[in-house]
């Protein structure tokens, strides 16, 4: 719907984006749309490969959320796909504006924690399963 306010967004809509537009997770220099931030980025892939979860290549977000959900086969995908999205997009806002490191154990620890804080939106019959899963994920 691009309302997520970033980089390539704000710049698009003529913000000043200081120093530049590019993505802050990582060092390619690449810029931070949607499309990078949450599937391109090497910091968010590792994020997903943690969680088993793989994208396809297409620029289709809608498509990518699809493949990942079909390929993943948990049933609880687009639960876990939400708060790992959140949890990266929150270490990007707190290295843009706090000057936060960004490391992939910062956010295994606050990923966990966050789902352990959501579980109770999580349907009744699913919470041991993804309790067994979240154990497993390193």
């Amino acid at each position: 719907m691009d309302r997520l306010n970033t980089k390539a967004m704000l710049q698009r809509r003529n913000y000043n984006v200081q120093p530049n537009n590019h993505c802050v997770m990582c060092h390619d220099q690449a810029i931070e749309d949607i499309s990078h931030l949450f599937f391109d980025c090497p910091f968010a892939l590792a994020c997903w490969q943690k969680l088993g979860i793989t994208w396809n290549n297409t620029n289709d977000t809608i498509a990518r959320i699809v493949h990942g959900r079909a390929s993943w086969g948990l049933p609880f995908f687009m639960e876990i796909f939400i708060i790992a999205a959140w949890e990266i997009w929150n270490l990007r806002n707190g290295k843009i504006f706090e000057g936060k490191p960004v490391n992939l154990q910062l956010w295994i620890v606050r990923f966990k924690d966050q789902v352990l804080l959501q579980l109770h939106r999580i349907r009744e019959e699913l919470r041991p399963l993804v309790l067994q899963w979240l154990s497993s994920v390193i």
